[in-house]
């Protein structure tokens, strides 16, 4: 926020009452210090006349101690004695604190600080000033007030209101702004005030900031929600909308504005929002508020409360799991027949259980879930203790199939494989061998303890009902061959097809290997894209870690840390870098069995599909993955793999990934295929650090024409076109007769004369003009030579010649023709090197801006439309009237 333009700034500056304001200062200073003095004085002299006193009593005086005993006497005269010390005494030592310092005492409250008298008197001087008129004297000393005090909040109140008597709403605000920003006081009004202003004079991001504020001060008020939603939408920032929602749904929980109804509703709204927004943590919030209200209520809803924990599960907060089931739901867990109740987060993992109660209606997916997050807490006691519940309440049956499937699972994956057996058994009776999910299950659960016989014969057994089911097949094919049974195993996967089955990864490397073999012999390449992109994914496990680009780094191959954050960055959020994610890693025995070579060939073929079926994108993930692999680099692949990573990137137009392989890649040679890539480069993208490039290889190397001439060419679009004139004349030196050079020297010529601003803008025309006319000389006649004439005439400013040369190019033939003789708006449109559409264009807007509507349309209907109806040519009439 810039609360002070230049103008302000200088007068702040400035000095002009600064030394009334110091003279003041100095005159109070004064003033104190004398009035200190004489209360010293008047303290030292208490002191003396109470010690005369209690030295110079006589008999003669008129006291009381004539008629006081002995006893008595000395008694009042010690007192006065300790009345003296202790006032020497606190004069003397420092102050001490009264608070304890073993004791921690409460946070101190703030008190407002009264303003010293010199500045009242100068902020008093100030409205005193405003009340007579005279605004700028008052302005004035604010300023200098801030000056010496810029955190002073009341200076800044001042000149909000003498800025406001002026009529300068812009300066009024900032000023309030500051002030209201300084002062902890500030009440909701003020900041709503604030608010409602910054909106009108289209300060957004400060109405923003105000209702923020407010909104902190009073999280209860709708309203202020509501007006910050709609100054977000004014900004287009979808993403703070939602998140003043979700603070709405945190703040109006116990507000009596929004009825409980209502309540509800709104936060099933966000909460649909955000699962569409994917915001899982906002998500997360709105049905923990949700479930919040309900309990106000006396309420439960077993559908939320479950979605809630199959998203803390997803979160891996497994103690909020439980503490959320605890006070969510009516479960209710007793050691030694007493509740527990103490559910702290970090404590859930102290606590034991030997019983559970659930009510009738409790959900089974909801207790399933109860002891996944006992068992990921590695709390098997209590585990079994909420297992037992379940088999009480819910027999193992058909209808709570997916409860003991979830349980399954997890003591499967917490290593306790004997548990996840014994349910597995008991849920395979009931379910019986038509259901393939289960029957499988149990069979990875034999396999991990070791009984592969009978996992065989589930799996052959699932084959014989269900032929083309793929995962059962993927399976048998796996165990066969960890078994040695490799020829079984191919036969098994000769008909494997691997869509729609996620568990890929559990194949072997060497396996898929032989499966490319075999679908590559058949010429079934869409499987063997599948099968050789999850060999690959395997190999590219590795290159996630620190350890393999030490290598790279260690090893006589190059490899720059910027080119692999480069390409990593790339296939960020990628299928396949998800797939990498869930594949497992090549062992050491597959890697000694398949080579570098073999490695390449299936990557050299999977290549060839990509660019045969234009998935470029594809491709580009891929050569980034093999850029950083250890198998292929050492196999001596490195500039096939560049090279065709530059070919994607330049499909793909990804402009990062170019100038990185084109910097840390390509070697630097003086031919035309290094200048032209880089030139393209330049034609993409105008970054600095290009630039620098340029500006450095020019340094080391200023003979060079190529750089002069892309160093000119990126001075040109960059607006610096003396620059790019120096350029353009040293590359003229060389080769004088080259017509490029000379079109490109009128254009500069021809930009520096048309500025505003140019001194002798005439000059540099008439220049442009005659190497435009040396251009033409070399070129010869064609249609690139008038077009271009006509554009210069047209940015001149002489449209008759801009019309005459524009008619030229509707009279001549292109130089590279089509197939078709038709001679209507299509054959123009469909060749990219015919230069009439561009001229009837441009001859099109000449002629409607000089009211000749009709002869608009002809051209632009000939040249520039397929179908010419009449609702193209109200189209065209708008088109030309917006130009």
């Amino acid at each position: 926020m810039d609360a002070f333009d230049g103008e302000d700034y200088l007068e702040f500056l400035s000095t002009e009452t600064s030394d009334m304001v110091a003279d003041l200062i100095n005159e109070y200073s004064r003033v104190n210090v004398s009035n200190n003095s004489a209360e010293r004085m008047s303290d030292i002299d208490e002191d003396v006349n109470d010690t005369s006193s209690e030295d110079d009593v006589t008999p003669d005086d008129d006291s009381d101690e004539d008629y006081m005993s002995g006893t008595a006497y000395q008694s009042k005269r010690r007192k006065k004695k300790k009345t003296v010390r202790r006032r020497k005494l606190k004069n003397t030592r420092g102050k001490m604190t009264s608070k304890s310092t073993t004791v921690q005492q409460p946070k101190a409250k703030y008190h407002r600080r009264h303003l010293p008298e010199q500045v009242q008197s100068i902020l008093g001087h100030a409205s005193l000033c405003f009340a007579n008129g005279e605004v700028n004297k008052a302005i004035t000393l604010c300023k200098d007030v801030i000056r010496e005090r810029p955190k002073l909040h009341d200076a800044y109140e001042l000149l909000s209101v003498f800025y406001g008597d002026l009529g300068n709403r812009t300066k009024c605000f900032h000023h309030a702004m500051a002030a209201a920003m300084l002062n902890r006081a500030t009440d909701v009004s003020r900041w709503k005030e604030l608010a409602e202003t910054a909106t009108e004079l289209g300060f957004y991001s400060q109405a923003v900031l105000c209702l923020k504020n407010a909104i902190n001060l009073e999280p209860m008020n709708w309203a202020l929600y509501d007006a910050k939603n709609k100054v977000h939408a004014l900004l287009q920032e979808p993403r703070k909308v939602l998140e003043t929602e979700l603070a709405a749904v945190k703040g109006m929980l116990n507000s009596e504005e929004m009825t409980y109804d209502h309540y509800l509703q709104y936060t099933e709204s966000i909460y649909k929002k955000c699962k569409v927004e994917n915001d899982q943590k906002g998500a997360q919030l709105c049905l923990k508020y949700y479930l919040l209200k309900l309990k106000s209520a006396g309420k439960i809803c077993y559908e939320k409360l479950n979605n809630y924990i199959v998203m803390l599960i997803a979160a891996k907060e497994f103690e909020n799991i439980i503490n959320a089931v605890h006070e969510f739901s009516p479960l209710k867990m007793f050691l030694r027949k007493c509740e527990v109740k103490n559910f702290e987060i970090g404590k859930v993992k102290s606590i034991t259980v030997d019983r559970v109660d659930i009510p009738d209606d409790f959900s089974p997916e909801i207790l399933a879930r109860v002891i996944l997050a006992w068992l990921n807490l590695k709390h098997y006691n209590n585990a079994l203790v909420f297992l037992q519940c379940l088999e009480d309440h819910y027999p193992m049956s058909m209808k709570y199939r997916d409860a003991y499937l979830l349980v399954m699972d997890t003591y499967f994956f917490v290593h306790h494989y004997s548990q996840a057996v014994k349910i597995a058994e008991r849920l395979v009776q009931i379910c019986g061998p038509d259901d393939v999910e289960v029957q499988l299950k149990y069979a990875d659960f034999l396999i991990a303890i070791n009984e592969t016989n009978q996992a065989l014969e589930i799996y052959e057994r699932t084959m014989e009902k269900q032929p083309t089911q793929p995962l059962a097949r993927l399976k048998l094919a796996t165990l066969l061959q960890k078994l040695g049974r490799v020829e079984e195993a191919m036969e098994v996967l000769e008909l494997f097809d691997k869509r729609g089955v996620d568990e890929l990864g559990a194949l072997d490397a060497e396996l898929l290997y032989e499966q490319c073999q075999i679908l590559g012999i058949k010429q079934l390449w869409s499987q063997y894209f599948i099968s050789g992109k999850h060999l690959m994914a395997m190999y590219f496990k590795e290159i996630q870690s620190q350890k393999c680009f030490a290598q790279i780094r260690n090893s006589y191959i190059s490899r720059s840390a910027n080119f692999r954050t480069c390409v990593l960055n790339t296939v960020a959020n990628s299928p396949l870098k998800k797939l990498v994610n869930r594949v497992p890693e090549v062992g050491k025995f597959a890697k000694k069995l398949i080579t570098g070579k073999q490695l390449w060939g299936v990557f050299d073929k999977l290549c060839d599909i990509c660019i045969e079926n234009e998935q470029y994108e594809e491709l580009l993930h891929l050569t980034a993955f093999a850029s950083q692999s250890m198998v292929l680099l050492k196999a001596g692949y490195l500039k096939k793999i560049d090279s065709r990573l530059l070919l994607a990137a330049v499909q793909c137009r990804n402009v990062n990934v170019i100038w990185n392989v084109f910097r840390y890649c390509v070697a630097v040679v003086d031919e035309n295929y290094y200048w032209n890539l880089l030139g393209m480069i330049f034609t993409m993208t105008q970054d600095v650090c290009s630039n620098r490039y340029i500006l450095r290889q020019i340094a080391s190397s200023p003979d060079c024409v190529p750089l002069a001439w892309i160093n000119g060419n990126n001075s040109l679009v960059a607006g610096s076109h003396q620059h790019a004139l120096v350029e353009y004349f040293y590359v003229q030196l060389s080769h004088p007769d080259i017509p490029l050079i000379n079109l490109l020297e009128g254009l500069s010529l021809l930009h520096m004369g048309s500025r505003r601003l140019m001194l002798r803008g005439q000059d540099c025309s008439i220049q442009a003009l005659a190497v435009l006319s040396r251009y033409k000389c070399l070129r010869g006649d064609c249609q690139e030579v008038y077009y271009n004439f006509g554009r210069a005439m047209q940015q001149l400013g002489i449209i008759h010649l801009a019309i005459c040369y524009y008619r030229k190019v509707l009279q001549m033939e292109p130089e590279v023709k089509m197939t078709n003789n038709t001679n209507e708006g299509e054959q123009f449109l469909s060749n990219p090197f015919d230069l009439r559409p561009l001229a009837a264009f441009n001859l099109s807007v000449i002629y409607f801006q000089s009211g000749n509507e009709i002869a608009a349309l002809s051209l632009y209907n000939k040249y520039l439309i397929f179908n010419r109806t009449a609702r193209n040519e109200e189209h065209v009439v708008v088109t030309l009237s917006l130009i």
